[in-house]
């Protein structure tokens, strides 16, 4: 029995489907992509007026929210003066700070004071008694018959609602402490207890601190997450006589 001997040069016939293209094979999908695209170029056509207020608005809202951070960040050491009224000069001509991303951005010009900006003298994030942090501010305010201290509350805002202000309200009327000759000095946050401030003065017969405290409102209607702001003097002298707790 003899064998015939294979042709080296004859090629295997390859009977499977052709190659198709990437059109071909992905037409469906592209169809799809082309209508989308389509689709949105259209409703961004008919409605870009309505689209960019939309977009106007949201980025208002995140202007308003990195203004907001970026005042909460803005602190001064204790040491610093701030309000610095001496007996040969008037309360209104008292030097102050210049005026910070508070007074220009957040404070309400309705009060007037030296300058016509109230000095700020505490700044800070804290919780209020309800858990909600706030940017809390408090000024020197002389626009009534009598000094005292006002406070602002401020809710940082979201991509949906703007900052909310509360305020400002009276925290601390004059008992003498402010008088000449007075220096306040920036206010500090506890740093055990962020719903407590104090800040630091000295007039003519003491020196001692204007101790702020976060607190319910039992009484509010409206706005009563916030809450309300408790303030009392403490001279040195009793502060130091009273016992440790």
């Amino acid at each position: 029995m003899t064998r015939t001997a294979g042709n080296p040069n004859v090629q295997q016939l390859d009977y499977g489907r052709p190659t198709l293209s990437f059109w071909r094979r992905h037409r469906t999908a592209l169809l799809i992509i082309l209508a989308v695209l389509l689709f949105a170029a259209g409703y961004v056509f008919s409605n870009r007026r309505t689209l960019i207020l939309r977009f106007e608005a949201k980025r208002r809202l995140w202007e308003d929210r990195r203004r907001y951070y970026e005042t909460a960040a803005e602190t001064a050491p204790a040491d610093h003066l701030v309000f610095d009224a001496p007996m040969d000069r008037r309360i209104v001509d008292a030097p102050v700070d210049p005026p910070g991303r508070w007074e220009l951005l957040w404070s309400n010009r309705r009060y007037s004071s030296p300058n016509t900006r109230e000095p700020l003298l505490f700044q800070h994030e804290m919780t209020t008694a309800s858990g909600m942090r706030v940017l809390v501010a408090v000024q020197w305010d002389d626009s009534t018959n009598q000094r005292q201290l006002i406070a602002t509350m401020l809710r940082p805002g979201t991509l949906s609602r703007h900052p909310l202000p509360y305020g400002p309200f009276v925290i601390f009327i004059d008992d003498g402490t402010l008088t000449k000759p007075l220096r306040l000095f920036a206010g500090q946050i506890d740093p055990n207890d962020d719903h407590h401030f104090t800040i630091r003065y000295q007039n003519a017969r003491e020196s001692g601190v204007l101790d702020g405290r976060l607190v319910e409102e039992p009484g509010a209607t409206t706005y009563r997450e916030f809450g309300t702001i408790r303030m009392s003097r403490i001279p040195d002298a009793q502060a130091d006589s009273a016992p440790a707790r």
